[in-house]
């Protein structure tokens, strides 16, 4: 039979911030949970306890950030781009990804804020400097202003000199 630390003494801090990330990575949530739950009664002190308590946290940014992604893909379906947008937004608070920069941009594009969606797309493009994806959303700011597509293909290869050079 198999035992862990824990189990042989439920008092151990050491290396239970190791023990976090690899619960995370597992997708243990139930046990990390239980497991910080434990070190903050053990003692809230421990540096072990911080990193473990951030490693839950981090998890929890990331579900909150996919929830308002969702939620903000939904009203954007819902033709409600103005409370899409605040859904991006709270996103991005959370844990900025290429969903709430697309979202956002489309959603800024889908009530004519053309210069605010134009500084989220630079924005996204430089967090994320070799994602089409990113680059590809100035693309679509740039074919929605009013100047055409002219401007679109200058515009768009600046940006992309912009982000090799």
């Amino acid at each position: 039979m198999k035992k862990g630390a824990r189990s042989v003494d439920p008092y151990v801090v050491t290396y239970m911030d190791e023990y976090a990330m690899l619960l995370k990575t597992k997708s243990e949530y139930p046990k990390l949970n239980k497991l910080v739950h434990d070190l903050l009664n053990i003692d809230p002190t421990r540096p072990e306890v911080f990193v473990a308590l951030s490693v839950l946290w981090e998890r929890k940014d990331e579900r909150g950030a996919l929830s308002y992604a969702e939620k903000g893909n939904l009203l954007l379906s819902s033709n409600r781009p103005d409370v899409a947008a605040a859904a991006f937004r709270n996103a991005q608070e959370l844990k900025p990804d290429l969903r709430s920069y697309q979202g956002l941009v489309h959603s800024y594009l889908a009530i004519s804020k053309v210069k605010e969606a134009l500084y989220i797309a630079r924005e996204a493009m430089k967090t994320m400097p070799q994602s089409a994806k990113a680059l590809k959303l100035v693309g679509d700011v740039h074919a929605k202003s009013s100047s055409g597509r002219e401007k679109v293909r200058y515009n768009f290869s600046y940006e992309l000199h912009y982000i090799l050079y």
